[in-house]
């Protein structure tokens, strides 16, 4: 039986709620019908507004913890569609009185609280992982797309600002909140010579407090006799930066 009304939750991060972004679009076009909502936590919920289908993006709280349980029971959904899996989602998705409670395959707790598990690897780029799950029941995922919809004056001002319209650019976000996972600057440095001799541009991302870090790597590279130049945007909004990174 179709599900009439799907709960896509993934509460965070930024990164993993863009990752998990194709799923809407598999969704919508195998049921084209069906209401789909998606659980997010601020700020990514202002990425997700911009996806044509999803019919509502729910702002979860965690400090109403237990309001948001009565919240989703209340809603009735077919599916619920876990992507985060930590303790508050498991938490929803158990007392969500959905009929399919989806997850990722796991030990303990994942067995008790999904009736539906996928199964995937760690060695497919994250987005197909996040595939898997609604592969699993059935939905059709190739040709998948982030399907974000950023409003062309917000696109064009900050390209302007950005000094990036008509160029060809490459973004680069080479700072992470896990010192284990930062590149080392001066490779990204040697990599970004590369791109810019080639007549690319290299946009650097940045976030709150990261600024200081980007500048001082930009001046390290060299850019005399190269075609490409180097983009430190301004301080932007989060469907800002999504627009500078939007090819």
């Amino acid at each position: 039986m179709n599900p009439s009304r799907i709960l896509i939750i993934q509460l965070r991060r930024v990164g993993d709620v863009v990752f998990t972004l194709p799923v809407i679009g598999a969704l919508r076009r195998h049921f084209p019908n069906a209401q789909i909502d998606f659980l997010v936590e601020k700020p990514a919920d202002q990425l997700v507004r911009l996806h044509p289908d999803v019919n509502e993006v729910l702002v979860y709280d965690k400090n109403r913890e237990f309001g948001w349980i009565r919240e989703v029971r209340r809603r009735k959904y077919d599916w619920a569609l876990d992507f985060l899996s930590n303790g508050r989602t498991l938490t929803l998705s158990l007392f969500s009185g959905a009929k399919v409670r989806a997850g990722f395959d796991g030990h303990g707790i994942r067995k008790m609280v999904y009736n539906h598990r996928a199964r995937t690897t760690d060695q497919k780029y994250l987005v197909e992982q996040k595939l898997d799950l609604v592969s699993s029941l059935g939905v059709k995922t190739d040709n998948w797309s982030w399907g974000l919809k950023i409003p062309k004056e917000i696109k064009d001002r900050i390209l302007q600002m950005a000094g990036a319209v008509g160029r060809k650019r490459i973004g680069i976000a080479c700072v992470t909140r896990r010192k284990t996972r930062e590149w080392l600057l001066d490779r990204v440095a040697e990599l970004s010579e590369k791109f810019l001799s080639q007549g690319y541009d290299v946009l650097f991302l940045w976030g709150p407090g990261e600024k200081s870090l980007v500048d001082d790597l930009a001046a390290k590279i060299r850019t005399a006799g190269k075609g490409g130049k180097v983009i430190v945007p301004p301080e932007t909004t989060i469907i800002e930066l999504a627009a500078l990174a939007e090819p």
